[in-house]
């Protein structure tokens, strides 16, 4: 268009162009009242709202909140509120809050379809792929397999992990790739455990103790390829967790798996109200069944102390008035008089720790610390540890990374994680925003690491493995090993 069309035609020119007239004062009036919806669900249901509002937390929310407030007040279509709730969104890097247009009106959603009415006498292949289970990502998350001194040990395609052995120097070191802790992602322990004991009900697939089947073979194999490593002369071990996304609690009971010693789980904080509230009434109903099945005066006593204990936790809401997250930053305190978080146990049960022979039966004592369902392969592999993580290494792989970190069983190398912590001990926080059209799912849990911080914030690795300017992934894959070669030289890497 011409200059002299764009005088002439003033406000038309601006339409031709592609512009937008002006919105109706009720719309954006909707836009910022989706927005003020929006702060009011973060600080109801929100369990790291306070972190990011803190020094600590490294966010500046009273800035956040004025942009967001500018942006919606200059938006003139759907599609920029929307641009601008999910700016707001992104500004907290928690990888656990996320937003997205709703799909179809709440009113509107079908009902969950039943599983498949699979047969024990299936094809264990077909069947497996029916109830969801598929592949994670198989590959290390750094060609070490194009190293000259790696060697296959398992492919992670018929068998649940890839690994291998890879000689620098003097150094041999073992390298097992835990692409992911949801066990839907282990096909290949779907189709090994079709034949379980348990499995087959008169024909029909129980499909609970096919997952319980699964998640004993994850442990087992992992365990019986830690074992391989000692009879092989292995020096030290390197868990690749790069781009592991998570999954479930198997990210905290795994880390016993590498130590000979008692190990800690984080603590366990959830925000009050509704999500603490159900968490702790089923964490009271487990812990009133492993009494009912009669413990000896041992387990009677430490079943009686931790109901005790979660029974003194106030987990209702609370009159606490978080709205100043929006206008000041004050420092972290998850247990001050209006955290409004309360802490619940640990990320691995009601107790931080249990030792393997203070309850005799694993039903009890699974009641009080879940790693007890791995206590069989305590310890499998007790020599120097490695952990490799990413950018993409989140939520339960932080937690298992951290808790042999918090622990002193291992050392973190490679980049910091991503940042997403607690998920929920149960549904996420959830709002849905009526004039935008929005959903909004934010966690409302927290562990705690050693120094009182959010695990939100991700990890910083011990020793750090940044790409430099002009390095291949291959000659960074090279340097991982030397440097630990180095590191075991000197010394600073002991058996736990």
């Amino acid at each position: 268009m011409s200059l002299r069309l764009s005088i002439v035609f003033g406000c038309t020119a601006v339409l031709l162009l592609g512009g937008a007239g002006p919105v109706a004062p009720q719309t954006r009036a909707g836009w910022l009242a989706d927005y003020r919806t929006l702060k009011s669900e973060l600080e109801n249901q929100y369990a790291n709202l306070t972190w990011f509002a803190s020094p600590e937390g490294g966010r500046d929310l009273p800035a956040l909140d004025r942009n967001t407030t500018a942006d919606l007040e200059r938006a003139t279509t759907e599609d920029e509120a929307r641009t601008a709730l999910l700016a707001f969104q992104a500004a907290f890097k928690d990888g656990h809050f996320v937003g997205r247009p709703v799909l179809a009106p709440a009113s509107g959603e079908s009902p969950e379809p039943e599983w498949p009415d699979l047969k024990a006498a299936d094809e264990a292949a077909r069947a497996c792929l029916a109830l969801g289970y598929g592949g994670a990502a198989v590959a290390f998350s750094l060609p070490i397999e194009t190293l000259p001194g790696f060697a296959l040990e398992t492919d992670g395609d018929g068998t649940p992990f890839r690994s291998g052995i890879v000689t620098t120097g003097t150094t041999r070191v073992g390298v097992v790739r835990i692409p992911s802790f949801a066990m839907e992602n282990f096909p290949a322990l779907c189709r090994q455990s079709w034949t379980a004991e348990g499995v087959d009900q008169g024909g029909d697939v129980n499909q609970s103790a096919l997952e319980r089947a699964i998640t004993k073979a994850w442990y087992a194999e992992l365990a019986a390829l830690l074992r391989s490593f000692e009879t092989r002369g292995v020096d030290a071990v390197v868990v690749d967790i790069g781009g592991n996304g998570g999954g479930d609690d198997s990210g905290d009971i795994a880390t016993r798996l590498f130590s000979g010693r008692p190990l800690q789980s984080s603590p366990l904080l959830i925000k009050r109200g509704p999500a603490a509230e159900s968490y702790l009434k089923e964490q009271l109903e487990q812990i009133d069944y492993g009494l009912s099945l009669k413990p000896d005066a041992a387990g009677k006593q430490l079943l009686s102390q931790a109901r005790r204990q979660l029974e003194s936790q106030p987990a209702a809401s609370t009159d606490c008035d978080l709205s100043w997250v929006w206008r000041e930053q004050r420092q972290w305190n998850p247990s001050g008089s209006c955290s409004d978080l309360v802490q619940i146990g640990t990320a691995g049960g009601p107790l931080a720790t249990l030792a393997a022979d203070a309850i005799p039966q694993p039903r009890i004592a699974r009641r009080l610390s879940w790693s007890i369902d791995a206590r069989d392969h305590w310890g499998a592999w007790t020599g120097p540890v490695y952990v490799l993580v990413d950018g993409r290494t989140a939520s339960s792989a932080e937690m298992f990374a951290a808790t042999l970190q918090n622990n002193g069983v291992a050392k973190v190398m490679g980049v910091p994680s991503a940042g997403a912590g607690c998920g929920a001990m149960g549904p996420d926080g959830r709002v849905v925003l009526a004039a935008t059209q929005m959903v909004f799912s934010f966690p409302t849990c927290v562990r705690l690491r050693p120094d009182g911080s959010d695990e939100v914030a991700g990890l910083a690795p011990d020793i750090l493995l940044r790409p430099t300017q002009g390095e291949s992934r291959r000659a960074r894959a090279a340097r991982l090993f030397r440097t630990i070669e180095t590191d075991r030289q000197e010394g600073s890497a002991t058996s736990r």
